[in-house]
């Protein structure tokens, strides 16, 4: 709106500026800065109201009257310029929010379209590390290269970790030249004189903090500014993030999918090599047998392994119930159906015992048999997973009779015998040497072995003898009785070695 000279001041006139004034009312009433605007249609209205509350104003002093409407008018529109300058820079802001979904973009592009909304000349953004609970930045312009390697921040910690924590806009003026947060951040022979940090927030959650520098003052237009767009940014950003982790599981998926699938791009022929592939590992197990069957008992699977634990092969069994597989007992008590319904029950099911092969061979096995799921939860069938533990079974029972063996060989001597390991520690005895002191088995387990005799020390000695030189030692001592007593006995030991004759232990001999 440009200086022009009234020549007539008449109603028309008057009502002209009130449309002028209620035309700028309507246009401009959502904006965000209408407290200003309103003062400044205040001040219009005021001159306006002077005009033609004044009966004695002539003619001739209308341009005079009129001067401070128009300067107002001018001032007026020079804000409502300004502001919608504003306006389209939050909204070009918000448009590069919304069209960007990488990250690293979208940063980038921000950081120049908020720094010219601003006048910054350096600018940075911090993301917030739940798991770490630090600031890392991820975007800068104008700032040191090493930054990156330097400069993550803890919650809390100096001006940005403190913003990051009171989640407060703060406006930094005149920052002093030995501010550690400029020397590690900044070089070159200009250095910014203000920043303003801003809390990105959503939904109560931090997630980071944009860092601006300027040579020049920041005001409250930058405020309100960085105000109306940090929300939007808070979501472009977990927008962002979001789809970066979307677009990395998705990598990581296709290439396990492509490793599985053997990079085929025939879903039909991928089914099929995967089928292959499982069926090959299932055959390629032999110390496991490998069945499945769907919820009928029916069999669909029978692996090489299950050929060579039952006998039967592949092809007698698929296609039978797997009832065939157990005893004629078994079968008649319907305990294959039992197996099922606790295997559904309780999420599998799990049974030692004895099995009988295709040749009449009996086998002890460890079996597991799972249910199948189908994606809605529902039982379609169940794998039996069986591993032939019989020579297992046998080893135990062998050392079950070894032990047996070993202690009637014990029990078979007129004097005590005590197995000690290398630190002296008793490991076994006979029951004669609890005849002699008529303490029980379980007093003498875990017990250091010169502990049963009065003169502990001289035991010890003779022990380190016997395990340093490897002689055989006798001597005469007191052994300690239940009642606190002691019996006069007479003592041989010597070392128990390996076949390779290394020391395991020492065997002491403990005659009455």
């Amino acid at each position: 709106m440009g200086n022009f000279v009234v020549k007539s001041l008449t109603m028309v006139d008057v009502l002209a500026l009130c449309l002028i004034v209620a035309g700028m009312v309507y246009l401009y009433v959502n904006y965000r800065f209408r407290e200003e605007i309103k003062k400044g249609i205040s001040k219009i209205s005021k001159g306006i109201d002077k005009i033609t509350n004044d009966k004695e104003l002539r003619i001739s002093d209308t341009n005079k009257t009129l001067n401070p409407v128009y300067n107002a008018l001018k001032k007026l529109e020079l804000t409502i310029n300004k502001k919608n300058k504003t306006k389209e820079m939050v909204f070009e802001m918000a448009q590069t929010l919304a069209v960007n979904i990488e990250l690293k973009t979208l940063l980038n592009e921000f950081l120049n379209k908020v720094m010219e909304a601003t006048g910054s000349q350096w600018g940075a953004f911090y993301i917030n590390n739940d798991v770490t609970n630090k600031l890392e930045i991820k975007s800068s312009i104008g700032f040191s290269k090493n930054i990156y390697n330097e400069f993550d921040i803890d919650i809390g910690e100096g001006i940005i970790g403190q913003v990051a924590q009171t989640r407060r806009i703060k406006i930094i003026a005149d920052i002093p030249d030995d501010t550690i947060y400029l020397a590690r951040t900044f070089i070159g022979k200009i250095k910014p004189k203000n920043l303003i940090l801003v809390p990105v927030i959503t939904v109560e959650k931090l997630a980071g903090v944009l860092v601006l520098a300027s040579i020049y003052n920041y005001n409250d237009d930058h405020v309100m500014i960085l105000r109306g767009i940090r929300n939007y940014l808070g979501i472009a950003i977990n927008n962002a993030i979001a789809y970066e982790r979307t677009q990395r599981l998705s990598k990581e998926l296709k290439f396990q999918n492509d490793i599985i699938q053997n990079m085929n791009n025939d879903l039909e022929n991928k089914v099929i090599e995967r089928t292959e592939f499982l069926n090959n590992v299932i055959n390629s197990i032999k110390d496991y047998s490998i069945i499945s069957t769907n919820k009928n008992g029916i069999i669909t699977t029978w692996n090489r392994g299950a050929e060579v634990i039952n006998g039967y092969t592949s092809d007698e069994m698929i296609g039978r119930n797997i009832s065939i597989s157990y005893s004629e007992k078994d079968r008649e008590t319907e305990k294959v159906i039992r197996d099922f319904k606790m295997a559904e029950k309780d999420g599998e099911y799990l049974e030692y015992g004895w099995k009988s092969k295709k040749n009449g061979e009996r086998y002890f096995a460890d079996t597991i048999i799972t249910p199948i799921y189908d994606n809605n939860k529902k039982v379609i069938g169940f794998t039996n997973i069986t591993k032939d533990i019989t020579s297992i079974k046998s080893m135990e029972q062998a050392l079950m009779y070894e032990k047996l063996f070993k202690n009637k060989v014990m029990d078979s001597f007129d004097k005590a015998i005590i197995l000690i390991d290398t630190a002296g520690i008793m490991q076994d005895m006979n029951d004669k040497l609890l005849q002699i002191t008529n303490f029980d088995r379980l007093d003498y387990f875990g017990k250091y072995v010169a502990k049963l005799f009065e003169n502990e020390h001289e035991t010890e000695e003779k022990l380190k003898i016997i395990i340093k030189d490897g002689v055989k030692i006798n001597w005469n001592a007191n052994i300690i009785l239940k009642d606190y007593s002691t019996k006069y006995v007479s003592i041989e030991a010597e070392t128990l070695r390996d076949n390779e004759g290394n020391v395991k232990g020492i065997i002491m001999f403990v005659r009455e």
